[in-house]
């Protein structure tokens, strides 16, 4: 399974960490700044590997 790297940020002076997103990807999700971004932990089963991972998205309005 292969993908974009990104980086995972942990500030210990906060009680949030970052995930830096590329602004290519966000462009092509149509997310924009301060769009809510809502966030789901799944574990997915591919052949014979097992990968815990997030699955990030914007809720479309109706």
């Amino acid at each position: 399974m292969s993908g974009d790297t990104t980086k995972f940020y942990d500030y210990k002076s906060s009680t949030s960490s970052n995930v830096t997103i590329p602004k290519r990807v966000a462009k092509m999700l149509n997310w924009e700044h301060k769009d809510e971004i809502n966030i789901v932990v799944k574990t997915l089963k591919i052949e014979d590997s097992q990968y815990t991972g997030l699955f990030l998205f914007k809720k479309e309005k109706s």
